[in-house]
C-alpha cells in the first residue's frame, strides 16, 4: 500500500515492483545497493501504471517526490511522478525526482514527470534534478535515460538539471516539453 514501507524493508539486490495505482506520498531511498550485493531497484510492475502523486502533500524547503540522497547502486524505473505544487512559496524548491549530495551508479529510466510547480516569479522547481553538493565526493556514473518531463512551472529553474559536483554521467533519450 505504501512504496516507502517497501523501500524501508529491502536492501542491496532487491527489486520493489509497485502495482498500478496512485501513491500519495514522498518516496526516499534510505537503503543503498552495493557493488557486491547489486542494485536496489524501484520499478512499476510490468504492464501497470504506478503513480507517485504529490497532491496535497506539504512542501518545505528542497524536496522531491522521489529523493535519492547520498545513495549508491539504485534504480528508479517506469513511474509517473506528478503534482507537487508549492503555490508560490519562495522558500520551497519542489522537484519531481531529486538526487542530492553524493552518490554513484544511479539510474533514472523511463519515468514521466509532470505538473511540478512553483508559481511565483522568483521561485524555482525542477522536474529532475541532480545536485552534487559534496565537494569531496561527486555524484558519478549517473544515467538519466528515456524520461519525459512536461507541464511544469519551474520559475527561474530548469526542467532537468545537473549541477555542482556531478561527473561521468549520461543524459539521453529524454523528452522535455510544455
Amino acid at each position: 500500500r505504501h512504496i516507502q514501507y517497501a523501500l524501508d524493508h529491502v536492501g542491496a539486490g532487491s527489486t520493489v515492483n509497485a502495482l498500478g495505482g496512485t501513491y500519495n506520498e514522498y518516496v526516499t531511498f534510505k537503503n543503498p545497493g552495493s557493488a557486491a550485493g547489486g542494485y536496489l531497484v524501484l520499478q512499476n510492475y510490468a504492464g501497470q501504471a504506478a503513480i507517485i502523486d504529490g497532491t496535497g502533500l506539504p512542501i518545505s524547503g528542497e524536496i522531491g517526490l522521489v529523493n535519492i540522497v547520498n545513495m549508491q547502486y539504485v534504480k528508479l524505473i517506469g513511474f509517473e511522478v506528478r503534482n507537487l505544487k508549492a503555490g508560490g512559496v519562495s522558500s520551497a524548491l519542489p522537484q519531481g525526482i531529486s538526487i542530492r549530495g553524493n552518490g554513484a551508479y544511479i539510474e533514472i529510466r523511463n519515468n514521466k514527470v509532470h505538473d511540478i510547480e512553483n508559481s511565483c516569479r522568483r521561485c524555482g522547481a525542477h522536474g529532475i534534478a541532480a545536485y552534487g553538493r559534496d565537494p569531496n565526493a561527486s555524484i558519478h556514473d549517473l544515467i538519466i535515460d528515456g524520461n519525459q518531463v512536461y507541464n511544469g512551472k519551474f520559475g527561474w529553474s530548469e526542467s532537468l538539471v545537473l549541477n555542482g559536483n556531478v561527473e561521468n554521467f549520461t543524459v539521453s533519450n529524454n523528452i522535455v516539453h510544455d
